[in-house]
């Protein structure tokens, strides 16, 4: 498994780059990398800005040109391409209590499937940002964004999708669930963050 962490939004909302906020003196991106580069083959982190990462020390990579600037369903398909491999994780750099139990799992069942995305589902919200996914889901993410769209829930009207919910996992899966998918996107969360990470 190769994780794709996806760090090119602008974090309009937040005012500042929330990947770099910290957490009980970690950079929000360094408590991905980590908690999830054990279970790793290897790291990539796709950006429009590369060398506001480099201190991490794993592999940076720019999204394609001719999709710059297109959302997260271009850094979907800019990792996808740069890992080479069936089986990837893909997590948004705004998630700082992400789960390697949860991504475990998630890249089990993609495997024992053979689905293109296994996407959990929490509180009714599909999270694609901490989800599973196939080499082969590039093709359909570069037609959709050569077509216009780029909606990641455009992406999975054309491969072979599978939603999953906490009952469906494990019991130590289910404890770290969630969590797993909160993420920040406004000053309030992040206070909501530093609670949550002193009660954790």
């Amino acid at each position: 498994m190769k994780t794709i962490v996806l760090a090119g939004g602008k974090s309009r909302r937040m005012g500042q780059n929330k990947a770099l906020m910290k957490l009980n003196g970690c950079e929000i991106i360094e408590l991905i990398v980590h908690t999830l580069s054990p279970i790793s083959e290897e790291m990539l982190i796709v950006t429009n800005s590369p060398d506001t990462y480099q201190h991490l020390g794993i592999k940076v990579i720019n999204d394609e040109q001719e999709f710059k600037g297109k959302g997260p369903l271009a850094g979907l398909l800019t990792g996808l391409a740069a890992a080479k491999t069936d089986s990837c994780l893909v997590v948004a750099c705004d998630m700082p209590f992400v789960s390697a139990k949860v991504a475990n799992w998630l890249v089990h069942l993609l495997k024992e499937r053979n689905y293109d995305a296994i996407i959990p589902v929490d509180q009714g919200k599909q999270h694609f940002l901490f989800g599973a996914y196939s080499g082969r889901a590039q093709i359909a993410a570069r037609e959709n964004l050569q077509a216009g769209k780029k909606a990641m829930k455009s992406l999975f009207d054309k491969i072979k999708v599978q939603l999953v919910y906490k009952d469906d996992a494990p019991p130590e899966v289910q404890e770290e669930w969630e969590a797993c998918f909160w993420n920040m996107n406004t000053v309030e969360d992040y206070h909501r963050a530093k609670e949550i990470a002193r009660q954790l």
